[in-house]
């Protein structure tokens, strides 16, 4: 670590500890204190270190924590997923790498509010492993009745390879084999992971062309573009694609996707159709797969980068 470095790290957890009160953490306040927050001793009992080795770090002495000893003093100082993030940076780790892969199983309600005010447009967010997480109507309309799908089957790289969306992409084979190249950019920082691994095993079995392209060590990013599709209710549709990575406070990884309609086209206008349509058979559909409250109450939204 560069003596910099550990010198903001020394002040973050000195600034983290003192605005902490001793009923914050179960602990008897006690005797009048000098200064306010916690003691060192306390956070270091908390954290189930010795308090010399703890005193060290907030001294920025030429000490060196592991993963698991800043998490524990991470939690014991009642840190946010983002500060715990901040503090393995801080002390030269990768959270990516230490941090336990469990995809997102929803999203809060202010951006689920946000994919219902993108309509017309379809648009929809992904996770780490690109499962599908919310929508809004726009988007089932096109690609297909998300609250019919579960497992692996939400996912866009099997959606792409194998669901319906095979038959309504005109040069399926180019768009396909890039989904795969940009997959395994992704992949990458989660090789072995359980969850990525499964999906993977189902793909390699259910498809061939992903066999034979997940053999080739073809790697691309996300790429805006322009798609067609011959949709077999709405007809001839073309689409600006656009993705944006999110990240939010539980630290997953997201990815809001939004297909504006062409312009020159009549894809606005049939989407607006099938939409008013939809609107009278279904009154009551949000959208919406799992919106999840924030543990902490607060509706926090997450930040966005255009990729």
């Amino acid at each position: 670590m560069r003596a910099d470095q550990k010198l903001e790290l020394a002040r973050f957890l000195r600034s983290c500890r003192a605005r902490l009160r001793p009923e914050d953490v179960g602990l008897a306040r006690g005797r009048r204190r000098r200064t306010p927050g916690l003691r060192r001793e306390e956070v270091a009992q908390l954290a189930g270190i010795s308090v010399e080795w703890y005193k060290w770090l907030e001294q920025a002495r030429d000490v060196r924590a592991s993963v698991q000893t800043l998490q524990r003093i991470g939690h014991a100082l009642r840190l946010e997923p983002a500060e715990i993030r901040h503090l393995l940076l801080l002390s030269d780790h990768r959270p990516d790498e230490h941090w336990p892969l469990a995809e997102a199983q929803g999203v809060s309600r202010r951006l689920q509010r946000v994919l219902d005010e993108l309509l017309p447009c379809p648009a929809y967010v992904h996770g780490r492993r690109w499962d599908v997480l919310a929508w809004n109507k726009a988007a089932s309309l096109v690609l297909g009745d998300f609250t019919t799908l579960s497992g692996v089957e939400r996912n866009c790289l099997y959606m792409g390879l194998i669901g319906p969306l095979r038959d309504m992409i005109p040069e399926w084979e180019d768009h396909a084999k890039g989904l795969v190249a940009a997959f395994r950019a992704d992949y990458a920082r989660y090789r072995g992971e359980p969850l990525f691994d499964e999906l993977i095993s189902v793909l390699l079995q259910e498809s061939p062309e992903f066999a034979r392209w997940w053999s080739e060590p073809n790697v691309r990013g996300w790429r805006d573009g322009t798609k067609l599709f011959h949709h077999p209710t709405l007809g001839e549709l073309v689409f600006e694609h656009s993705g944006f990575d999110l990240a939010d406070e539980r630290l997953n990884s997201l990815r809001l996707v939004i297909m504006q309609p062409a312009e020159e086209t009549n894809t606005r206008a049939r989407l607006i159709s099938a939409l008013q349509v939809s609107e009278c058979d279904v009154s009551d559909d949000n959208g919406s797969s799992t919106v999840l409250d924030r543990p902490n109450g607060h509706d926090t939204e997450p930040s966005a980068r255009r990729l």
